[in-house]
């Protein structure tokens, strides 16, 4: 009776159907479930995980995180989808009232793929903050400008604040990454640099002339100014725009304008105006005598003529007054000033003496 009893513990033991010596009758040993693998180990809400092991029955309830999940159960396999939302990757396997069969190891919960909607603004300058929008986010997010790690500065369940480096010289893609993948703007981040005028051609002219600025970042609907006068521009790139100076344009400094923003050129532009020749003294005098002209719009290419000689300047002030030399073989005449923007002549003859 003895040995009978202790072969009936060994059969319960094993898991089998046994009879029991001292009833005869049989009975139906449940074998406990026992779990040997997983696969895979890890991975974001809505992957597909199989454990593998022996004893599962149709009825065991399977559990991740705490919350019953839907299963297909088989004697030797399991079959599951983690959720989305749960709370852990702890999974259970719960049979009536027994105590829960934990998993080990726990189920490596990953973060879901991010997924990045929009962002905003999605044009400035280096240093504007920009607000991402995924369909959600989690804590082990990452964000870059381009290749430029940035720091999250703000987090709310869709939203990720960031700002553009500020010494950024390029529109770059936003990416957001995290153990479970990467996501990528749909576009580049417009970045507006402040543009900059170096050089100017030609460096006068008379109203109405067009000219050509060099810089750099110029963009569309940018506006050129010169001085509080705006300019017609012709043709823009980012290097170079082509303007025509109004017909009342005066002399004064070139202005970038970009809504708020003002850049001014250091140089002025030189606006001609005709030249005006209003007096010359003296009056009279020997061949070889100086005589200053006065007027306006005198420039450095300002030729003077007497008659139909032509003099060198001796001396210039401003653009107001000429020193010149009457001729030793020549009679009275009148002056005539030419510049490039125009020609004047003065109607009142010099009148030469003898010494």
């Amino acid at each position: 009776m003895k040995r009978l009893a202790v072969l009936g513990v060994l059969l319960a033991t094993s898991g089998v159907a046994a009879a029991w010596p001292w009833t005869g009758r049989w009975v139906s040993i449940v074998e406990p479930a026992r779990v040997t693998g997983m696969t895979p180990l890890k991975g974001p809400p809505g992957t597909k995980v199989v454990l593998e092991g022996s004893g599962f029955l149709p009825g065991d309830v399977v559990s991740v995180g705490g919350a019953a999940v839907a299963a297909t159960i088989q004697p030797t396999r399991i079959e599951l989808t983690i959720p989305k939302g749960a709370a852990s990757g702890e999974l259970t396997i719960t049979r009536g009232q027994s105590r829960p069969l934990l998993v080990q190891p726990a189920f490596e919960l990953l973060p879901s793929t991010p997924v990045l909607q929009t962002f905003v603004p999605s044009a400035g300058p280096p240093g504007t903050v920009v607000t991402l929008t995924l369909v959600e986010t989690s804590a082990t997010d990452k964000v870059s400008y381009g290749k430029v790690a940035l720091i999250v500065r703000e987090r709310t369940p869709t939203t990720l604040k960031v700002q553009v480096p500020t010494d950024a010289s390029t529109g770059e893609l936003f990416s957001v990454e995290n153990p479970s993948g990467r996501a990528l703007a749909s576009g580049p981040f417009t970045l507006l640099l402040p543009a900059s005028i170096t050089s100017f051609d030609p460096p006068r002219g008379l109203p109405g002339v067009t000219v050509t600025l060099t810089g750099a970042n110029f963009q569309a609907g940018d506006e050129l100014w010169l001085g509080t006068r705006p300019l017609e521009i012709q043709r823009l790139s980012a290097r170079t725009i082509v303007a025509t100076l109004p017909k009342n344009a005066v002399t004064a400094k070139f202005q970038h304008r970009r809504g708020k923003t003002v850049v001014d050129f250091a140089t002025p532009f030189v606006v001609l105006a005709p030249p005006r020749l209003t007096d010359f003294a003296p009056a009279s005098g020997p061949a070889t005598t100086r005589v200053t002209l006065t007027g306006t719009g005198f420039t450095e290419a300002t030729r003077v003529s007497y008659g139909d000689r032509t003099l060198k300047v001796l001396a210039r002030s401003g653009d107001t007054s000429i020193t010149v030399m009457i001729p030793p073989d020549i009679g009275d005449a009148t002056f005539t000033v030419t510049t490039e923007a125009g020609t004047t002549r003065h109607p009142r003859p010099f009148k030469v003496v003898a010494k």
